[in-house]
């Protein structure tokens, strides 16, 4: 919970508010049995009724001004609960945008998911019942027993016996329930999975006819989840009829005690009445918190997952909402370079001996890999499957960090950067092509935010997909469904390529991008790129050798080293790994 703190330093001056407002309404709710006690003992057992008249009129306004305490206070709460969740869920998304590669697969997306929705939403209804709820706790009791030891000690002393029981058993209670919680959220995590997996793969379990298999594991997932929460709130059950019963117990003492006192002329009737309503305010308000307090170690559990993401690897979510909204203010600017000055000759990539492992692996994924890639030139990197060639593009985005060498921008390790984006001068197209919601011109402008129309048209005839997109009805602002389910994988691909083009960047990655293209789109697009991008450093990463025989420079990768570098031709004759790819491809 320590997180909270951090983000409640924005909201001091409502915090302040709410404890004014919060010791108002306690005080005001207090002196209603006060005057209540005075409007017996010296009104009615008198006989005066002015007094009874004018204390009466006390009791509406301390009642009306315990209601407008009660009223600010809960607006002051509202405010500050759905501000800390905002500033938390703003923070949380930030931060995954900046998790290295191998933290988001370690946390998993389903969790994450869960992070950014449901353990928000559980802090933010951990501070409206903090706030509404618990914290005047503290201002009723200590006001409120300071009145009962002024009216009589031995009941108050009683009434302190029975707070201490009821915090015993919530303590006990805590004890029980906070595993329980932390379960359940793992198991929500699995439930968002499952059924991420059973939409995500629906077709699959369709075409093997595993409908009823996949129904049966989501079904075993629900009566997982169903089982410990079931379990949780049975102790529930049990725990807050004993509350209760001490509850009555305190009503029952004050009264018999008190009775006997009046009966002995010790205490006076509208005394007793004072104390009972002091006692049903205490003791209301602390099992009101105490029944409330059941929420409060599921958000700790929350506030745990939620830090475990904040206080990651990676930047840090301050940094990060920096970094976005500079991104966002300058629409991703054409790649003008970080210095300003777009270059037009020279290297643009250096890798130096790089080698990455993942962790527990028993042998590197790359093994001193070394290359330049030029401004004005394609570098292609080819080799087998599982050779390395994707993780080139991943070290080089910034997704996973090398473990060994040095990776080169322009000069400049790529760790170094800081805030100054390596991302601005990179345009990427990864290997699974995704697409957003919304039209293709929303799209296109995801890699230039500022891009004219006269822009994407190019960038869409540069990619081969401007007829398409002329022929739909609605040109650039034709839908795009989630993921870019409505195009074919093709045209999914060419639109992404567009996306990448569109900025102008100083480098072109382009990660098996060609895969789903005919080999006359594939060989137009390559012409295009050529003489569209001739400034910019072209690096393609390939299965077909058709798509990069005419690379200025071509890298061979064989179980994560560099065993040739060279034009197609040149490799031909030194290089037997790309001999073999070459001769495979022709038959």
């Amino acid at each position: 919970m320590i997180i909270l703190a951090r983000f409640l330093k924005n909201y001091k001056l409502a915090c302040v508010g709410v404890g004014v407002f919060m010791l108002v309404q306690v005080v005001a709710a207090l002196l209603i049995p006060t005057l209540v006690a005075s409007i017996v003992n010296d009104g009615i057992v008198v006989g005066d009724m002015d007094h009874v008249w004018t204390m009466g009129f006390a009791m509406l306004g301390a009642a009306a001004v315990s209601a407008a305490a009660a009223l600010a206070a809960t607006y002051a709460s509202s405010f500050i609960a759905t501000g800390v969740s905002l500033d938390l869920a703003c923070a949380l998304y930030e931060k995954i945008h900046r998790l290295p590669y191998l933290e988001v697969g370690r946390f998993g997306v389903a969790s994450l998911i869960t992070r950014c929705t449901s353990d928000v939403n559980q802090i933010q209804q951990a501070l409206l019942i903090f706030i509404g709820m618990l914290l005047p706790v503290p201002f009723m009791v200590v006001v409120g027993m300071a009145l009962m030891f002024s009216k009589d000690a031995v009941l108050a002393d009683g009434i302190v016996g029975i707070m201490i029981a009821i915090i015993v058993v919530f303590l006990v209670l805590s004890r029980v329930v906070i595993p329980s919680f932390e379960k359940l959220q793992r198991q929500l995590d699995t439930m968002n999975r499952t059924v991420r997996e059973s939409v995500a793969g629906v077709r699959i379990v369709r075409a093997f006819r595993r409908t009823k298999w996949d129904g049966l594991r989501m079904e075993g997932v629900a009566e997982d989840y169903a089982a410990t929460a079931i379990k949780t709130n049975r102790i529930f059950a049990v725990a807050v009829p004993f509350v209760m019963l001490l509850f009555n117990v305190a009503t029952f003492m004050i009264l018999f005690v008190g009775g006997n006192q009046v009966a002995e002329g010790a205490l006076e009737i509208g005394d007793i009445m004072a104390l009972v309503e002091y006692a049903m305010l205490i003791l209301g308000y602390l099992l009101m918190g105490v029944a409330m307090l059941v929420f409060i170690p599921q958000a700790q559990v929350s506030a745990r997952r939620i830090s475990e993401v904040l206080e990651g690897e990676g930047a840090s979510s301050a940094e990060g909402a920096e970094e976005a909204g500079k991104a966002v203010g300058e629409g991703l600017s054409r790649s003008s370079g970080i210095d300003g000055k777009r270059p037009v000759s020279g290297p643009a990539v250096e890798f130096k001996g790089v080698g990455f492992s993942y962790e527990g692996a028993e042998k590197p994924v790359l093994e001193n890999v070394s290359f330049t890639a030029n401004l004005g030139e394609t570098t292609a990197i080819v080799g087998a499957t599982g050779s390395g060639k994707s993780t080139v593009a991943n070290l080089l985005m910034g997704f996973l960090e090398a473990g060994q060498g040095d990776i080169l921008l322009f000069g400049k390790p790529l760790g170094s950067y800081g805030s100054d984006d390596p991302h601005e001068r990179i345009g990427f197209v990864p290997q699974k092509p995704f697409l957003f919601s919304g039209t293709i011109a929303d799209n296109l402008r995801h890699g230039f935010a500022r891009a004219t129309v006269r822009q994407m048209w190019s960038a869409l005839s540069t990619a081969q997909i401007a007829d398409f997109v002329e022929g739909l009805e609605k040109g650039l602002d034709s839908p795009v469904s989630q993921g870019g389910g409505n195009f074919s994988g093709g045209q999914r691909q060419r639109l992404a390529i567009a996306r990448a083009v569109v900025r102008q960047p100083d480098v072109l990655l382009l990660d098996d991008s060609f895969s789903a293209l005919d080999a006359t789109t594939d060989l137009a697009l390559r012409r295009a790129l050529k003489r569209d991008a001739t400034n910019s450093a072209k690096i393609v990463i390939a299965q077909r050798v058709s798509s990069i025989i005419d690379a200025e420079r071509i890298v061979v990768l064989d179980e994560g080293r560099a065993v040739g570098v060279g034009t197609h031709s040149e490799l031909l004759e030194t290089c037997p790994e790309y001999r073999a790819i070459v001769q495979s491809q022709e038959g």
